[in-house]
């Protein structure tokens, strides 16, 4: 008998489909940023507040850029919000 075991991306479930995790350079540090815990994700080169994208979104690999990103944090114990956690 043999076993073929395959390493998959992980991936989380956004209601959009299955889509990747947020990647890029965060400080000359190669991040993976998990979609339920960091959102407002902005990249060098995006579209500021309020303007619209003239171009295809580019396809974000490891040296992408980052400049900015959000995530909730529970002011009494420092817990992040997990939007996939519906006890928190």
């Amino acid at each position: 008998m043999i076993t073929i075991v395959l390493s998959l991306p992980i991936i989380n479930f956004c209601g959009e489909g299955l889509r990747p995790n947020h990647i890029g350079d965060l400080g000359g540090v190669p991040v993976d940023m998990p979609k339920n815990l960091v959102h407002f994700v902005a990249y060098d080169g995006d579209p500021t507040f309020g303007n619209k994208r003239e171009h295809p979104k580019p396809m974000r690999t490891y040296d992408s850029k980052i400049n900015s990103f959000g995530f909730d944090l529970r002011y009494t114990d420092n817990t992040m919000l997990d939007t996939t956690n519906k006890a928190l």
